[in-house]
């Protein structure tokens, strides 16, 4: 309570954090005021604010995909932001706080907004607002649903099979389709992957089930 982020479309400088015990907008208010630019602890916010007026509400959130290393900048402070694909590499500390990474960068996810309690080594899709506290850059997520496991099914509608289902020693896939085929279990981790042109078989005796 007494602050909230704004935000004003999408990419790098498009977000603040605004400190303001006056006013609660909701999430997908439209909003116009006028107010101080403040750098407190070396966090940019606005404060003061005045002439406070809610233009709409019920707009659309919008989110900037952003890579591990995009997490150190400046640029994206204060701005909705999305990583994908990032594996939890430190469970949470005593301040609730945990580490994903890319296996080169890494980034802090914080408790500020949600708390959300992570498996290690799972990969991880997570939504929230990129903030600076205690010398750190770090993602906050907003509630549950901003923190997925993340899917690493391609979307994409191609004709394909995969038989026996079940099976105990090999499965046969078959897809109009060349490129890489993996096997990625339910935490995100890759377990199998292998060159594929038309159809390939795959020894999963000793996959877990």
């Amino acid at each position: 309570s007494g602050a909230y982020w704004i935000q004003s479309g999408t990419g790098p400088w498009s977000g603040v954090y605004v400190y303001d015990s006056g006013n609660s907008p909701a999430i997908g208010d439209s909003v116009t005021f006028a107010a101080v630019v403040d750098e407190y602890y070396n966090l940019t916010e606005l404060k003061s604010v005045s002439s406070y007026v809610k233009v709409s509400s019920g707009n659309a959130v919008q989110v900037t995909d952003i890579t591990i290393p995009d997490g150190a900048l400046e640029s994206y402070e204060g701005v909705l932001c999305k990583v994908t694909n990032a594996q939890c590499t430190s469970m949470p500390d005593t301040y609730l706080e945990w580490v994903v990474g890319d296996g080169m960068e890494s980034l802090k996810v914080g408790d500020l907004i949600y708390a959300y309690t992570p498996v290690l080594n799972t990969y991880y899709d997570i939504t929230g607002i990129m903030d600076y506290s205690y010398s750190e850059r770090k993602i906050q997520p907003r509630s549950a649903a901003d923190v997925t496991i993340h899917n690493a099914i391609d979307e994409t509608e191609i004709s394909s099979s995969v038989y026996p289902n079940p099976a105990s020693d090999f499965v046969t896939v078959s897809a109009e389709a060349e490129g890489i085929l993996k096997v990625v279990d339910m935490t995100g981790r890759v377990v199998y992957s292998t060159t594929f042109s038309q159809s390939a078989d795959v020894n999963v005796s000793e996959m877990e089930p």
